[in-house]
């Protein structure tokens, strides 16, 4: 269920906002570097528990690891994008 919440709101950002931000910027080419880049993160993300579990005997409760990690990610993820909308909207706002 969280792989699930996870790409339901993936899926959005790569296929509306990188586009409509390409678009709003006004920048000649496609968002295919920002879908790039969301994909790596998306990837780093998943791949790096697993190298710290395999590589480090480290005796932690994985699931509170978890836990914790997706709310950071959710309060960080809230912060970022308040922040953007903020800039986003004093930057282009039409006078």
């Amino acid at each position: 269920m969280l792989g699930a919440g996870i790409y339901l709101a993936y899926a959005p950002f790569n296929g509306l906002l990188f586009e409509r931000f390409m678009a709003c910027t006004g920048s000649i080419g496609t968002a295919g570097f920002l879908i790039y880049v969301a994909d790596a993160s998306g990837y780093a993300g998943s791949v790096a528990p697993l190298l710290v579990k395999s590589l480090l005997d480290l005796s932690l409760d994985w699931s509170g690891c978890l836990a914790v990690a997706r709310i950071a990610s959710f309060l960080t993820g809230m912060g970022v994008m308040i922040f953007a909308f903020q800039y986003f909207r004093k930057r282009f706002t039409t006078r």
